[in-house]
């Protein structure tokens, strides 16, 4: 599995995990807007601190916005965009 499969696959059980721990019965698909899949802003406010958590990253601020976080597939460009620099993967 490549880096990018691992981190969209780590990004895709961090979103399932949160919804259903918010007991929202939906699987999204990567590229469906969690705004419409049911989650309100506070909730992706913790879906940000799960990522940084659970990827090992620390957010720049400027990453921190709605299109970043908009579906699964941005997350994990995202996240894949931050770990991997120079060729090495920083998050791992």
């Amino acid at each position: 599995m490549s880096g990018m499969d691992a981190k969209h696959t780590q990004v895709q059980r961090i979103v399932r995990r949160l919804l259903e721990d918010l007991n929202l019965q939906i699987s999204p698909a990567d590229d469906q807007d969690l705004r419409d899949a049911g989650l309100t802003s506070l909730q992706l406010v913790d879906l940000v601190f799960l990522v940084e958590d659970e990827c090992g990253l620390s957010l720049p601020e400027k990453e921190i916005n709605p299109a970043n976080f908009k579906s699964i597939a941005t997350i994990s460009n995202m996240v894949a965009r931050l770990t991997v620099r120079d060729g090495k993967t920083l998050a791992d």
